[in-house]
């Protein structure tokens, strides 16, 4: 209802294991935690699966989940959860595509998104393209980086 395509990638990447030992590589306080692979390979052969842009209804609030993108068709793996009311983003016109669909909420363990390590801020994305290309040195340059181990789907 909110916005199935990126649910069904969402459920599609989780049914593939594709959340193990993926960083929380931006962390913006009163902003936003994003996450997605270090693993080019893996991100480019999901990034070529294009699925269409779809409208925001539900708000960018605290605790929903929504996919970065950097342009038309481009949802690939890369997801963000709002750490507070970010209603801009669901205006936001941004390189050819307006607003960042919402499509699930966190409904227990806001309390962890909180505690993730911060102090980085929106530093790391100067080095974006070193966690692709040297996954070690990228880690050595920003050490508290938080990770989730896992994720699965439960029947």
């Amino acid at each position: 209802r909110l916005s199935p395509k990126a649910a069904d990638r969402f459920y599609q990447l989780l049914k593939h294991d594709y959340f193990k030992n993926i960083l929380f590589y931006r962390v913006a306080p009163g902003f936003v935690a994003q996450f997605g692979t270090s693993d080019s390979v893996l991100s480019n052969n999901w990034s070529a699966i294009k699925i269409p842009d779809e409208k925001v209804i539900q708000s960018n609030l605290r605790g929903t989940l929504s996919f970065a993108r950097g342009g038309v068709e481009t949802r690939g793996t890369t997801l963000f959860i709002n750490l507070k009311d970010n209603e801009r983003l669901d205006t936001l016109r941004y390189t050819g595509v307006t607003g960042f669909p919402s499509f699930g909420r966190v409904i227990n363990g806001m309390q962890v998104l909180d505690s993730l390590y911060s102090g980085y801020g929106d530093t790391t994305m100067s080095d974006y393209e070193m966690m692709f290309e040297n996954k070690t040195e990228f880690l050595e340059k920003y050490p508290k980086l938080d990770s989730i181990y896992t994720a699965y789907i439960l029947k």
